[in-house]
């Protein structure tokens, strides 16, 4: 029987009573704390993020001047009428260098001529009437005229340069693909750009006016100032796959202070990152993708 204010005991050398009693409640899954152990929830990841690799080492080389000849491309022969270039001078893409009259015009000139004087013989014969004759004259005359005006075809550079070579002179006959012109084009300007071992580009930066690229297996030749085109190169940076979002047809990035950084994927590195061209500087921390919801 309990009295108040009594204490309870075990016997001699034995634990209190009330210490085995809490070491059974520890001892009971989901006491202590009120609710199952399996219900607690588990610690929340933070955003993950990756670091933006800079792509350096794109070589940019000059290309050295090719020699070219410009050929006569019409459908047939034809006769020099005149030159308008000589040895030493320097062209523009566009000019023109000689003019050529076609032989099938030169045959149509020839016939027309023959069918005015037959029209004529017979006006002065009398017998078509005066005002039928001078009219078949008149109109045979004015097609000789319009086809002699029309006749000549001009050749033309399609390369910028200077004129190192004359292979026809007036007056000669020229059959199609005949070189007339040999040209040294200027290359200054031009530059073959390679990209560092183990990056390949699919998409070529700067296809516009200001720097036009031909892209070329493996590597793309630019036209323009060599530093702008390098600062153009160096804004490329290579990032994890995960790191790159897209949205419809967009491509971004997310930084690690949550901005919005569009841009426009370029190629790959060995490693399998992604090389892209941010709009803006992005900064070297970025945010991928991650569980969190």
């Amino acid at each position: 029987m309990l009295f108040r204010g009594s204490k309870i005991t075990a016997a001699k050398g034995s634990c209190p009573v009330f210490v085995t009693v809490c070491l059974f409640i520890l001892a009971v899954p989901g006491c202590g704390d009120g609710r199952p152990r399996d219900e607690i929830p588990e610690d929340r990841r933070g955003p993950v993020l990756s670091e933006a690799v800079s792509v350096e080492g794109f070589v940019i080389v000059p290309i050295p001047g090719d020699t070219v000849w410009i050929a006569w491309t019409g459908e047939g022969p034809g006769t020099v009428e005149s030159l308008r270039v000589s040895e030493g001078d320097t062209v523009r893409a566009g000019d023109t260098l000689a003019l050529v009259i076609p032989d099938m015009s030169t045959m149509l000139a020839e016939r027309l001529k023959m069918e005015i004087e037959m029209a004529v013989m017979v006006m002065n014969a009398g017998s078509q009437s005066d005002s039928a004759a001078a009219w078949q004259v008149d109109s045979l005359g004015g097609l000789l005229d319009s086809l002699t005006t029309n006749a000549f075809r001009p050749v033309r550079t399609e390369v910028t340069g200077e004129i190192v070579g004359m292979g026809i002179e007036a007056g000669d006959s020229v059959l199609p693909g005949k070189g007339m012109f040999a040209v040294k084009v200027d290359a200054a300007g031009s530059f073959l750009v390679t990209p560092p071992d183990g990056v390949e580009i699919f998409r070529w930066p700067g296809c516009d006016d200001t720097f036009p690229v031909e892209e070329k297996p493996g590597a793309a030749v630019y036209s323009g100032d060599s530093e702008e085109i390098g600062k153009l190169l160096e804004g490329m940076i290579a990032v994890g796959r995960t790191a790159v979002f897209e949205r419809d047809l967009d491509c971004f990035l997310i930084t690690s202070g949550r901005d919005t950084i569009t841009v426009e994927r370029m190629g790959k590195t060995r490693e399998g990152m992604v090389v892209v061209l941010p709009d803006r500087d992005p900064g070297r921390e970025l945010v991928t993708w991650t569980s969190v919801e």
